[in-house]
């Protein structure tokens, strides 16, 4: 199991944002949620919350729109699972 706290994993830009990714992996934390999953070039997203046994899987299949999927991901938790 990846360990995201760890230190040494961690690519940052600056000490503000943590960009959290490792072995095709990455975190999310939206509201109280702390998603560990992955995302793809083509709007598909696969994100699991431990603590809340909470799975978000979707595709809105356009290469063009990876933006969209984030958006929509940020709607879903705030509006239907908070």
């Amino acid at each position: 199991m990846m360990n995201f706290d760890d230190d040494n994993i961690i690519n940052s830009t600056s000490k503000k944002e943590r960009n959290v990714y490792g072995m095709g992996l990455q975190q999310k934390k939206i509201g109280d949620y702390n998603f560990i999953g992955h995302n793809s070039a083509y709007g598909g997203m696969m994100f699991y919350d431990l603590n809340s046994d909470c799975s978000i899987i979707f595709s809105i299949n356009q290469v063009s729109s990876p933006h969209k999927a984030e958006w929509l991901i940020k709607k879903l938790v705030e509006g239907f699972i908070s």
